[in-house]
Order: structure tokens, then C-alpha cells, then sequence
């Protein structure tokens, strides 16, 4: 995140936070997976957990003062939880919703998302956390050509996809 301005770096915190709202409102999920609000990707499974910030850019951050521990500590615990979950099919959204596994990472996003709100104080931050703003809003119009998982952790990936 070095070289990051402050308003690139105020983004990516709440394209992230808009992540956990995605991933924490299972009605949500139902009314954009099942019927797509427009002809974008990001409306899936798929795409939400790719959307989700991987342990190298949370911990590159952490590093760089940018997330405190305590939204370092929930976001990675999330993130593990996402990861941790495997889909019979990743392109089975309606199976994916009924999937009792699923339904857990989402309760634990809930918590996750309450718990944000109680430690962040930024009113643009909680917006994205209540689903005010971001992808809930406004459907983006992004690929997840960007998943890659290796090379530089710089949030390249997370500064490309903008909800």
C-alpha cells in the first residue's frame, strides 16, 4: 500500500468492508444471484468471494498501519472461513444458498460486519458495512480476471475492482 493516497487507501478499506456486507446478507445473495440486477459477473458466488480480500493485501496493510489489529484479526478470520468453504459447484448459486456450510460463513459475516461497525468510526466505512454504499448499490461491472493469488501483494487487485 505504499505510494497509496489517502483517498485510494479510504477506498480500498471500504470496497473491503462492502465485501463483508456481501458476504454477511444471505437475502441480499438470493436477490442478485438468482437474478442478476444486470449482465455483470460480480453477481455470484464466485465473484463475491473472489472480491474478498486475500491474507497478503490484509496483512500488507497491517504492516502498513492501515488496519488495526482488531479489523486485522476479523478480516482474516473471514477471509479463512470464505476460503475454507468448498462449493459442490462454484456456479450453483441457488445450491450454494441451501448449503448449510455457506450459511455459516455467512453468519460469521454477520458478526464480523457488527462487530466493524462497533470499531469503525468513519461514516463512509459504515456505509459500506450497512450496504448503503458500494456493489449494493451501484452493480459494477467487473471481471475476476484479477483472482491471481501470487506476485505482489500490493492491492492492485482491490484498487481495479471498483463497485
Amino acid at each position: 500500500m505504499a505510494g497509496i493516497g489517502s483517498e485510494d487507501l479510504a477506498n480500498v478499506r471500504s470496497q473491503w468492508f462492502g465485501s463483508v456486507y456481501e458476504i454477511a446478507d444471505i437475502d441480499y445473495q438470493r436477490r442478485t444471484w438468482l437474478s442478476p440486477p444486470n449482465s455483470s459477473p460480480h453477481w455470484s458466488y464466485i465473484e463475491f468471494c473472489c472480491s474478498y480480500p486475500d491474507a497478503d493485501q490484509l496483512q500488507f496493510a497491517r504492516d502498513c498501519g492501515h488496519l488495526s489489529s482488531k479489523e486485522f484479526e476479523l478480516l482474516s478470520a473471514l477471509g479463512e472461513a470464505i476460503l475454507s468453504h468448498k462449493a459442490k459447484d462454484d456456479y450453483d448459486n441457488r445450491a450454494i444458498l441451501e448449503d448449510p456450510s455457506w450459511l455459516a460463513v455467512v453468519a460469521k459475516a454477520e458478526v464480523t460486519r457488527q462487530q466493524l461497525l462497533a470499531v469503525t468510526a468513519d461514516a463512509i466505512e459504515q456505509s459500506y458495512l450497512t450496504g448503503k454504499m458500494g456493489a449494493a448499490c451501484v452493480p459494477s461491472e467487473h471481471t475476476c480476471s484479477l483472482r491471481s493469488r501470487s506476485g505482489d501483494p500490493s492491492l492492485r487487485r482491490v484498487q481495479e475492482y471498483s463497485p
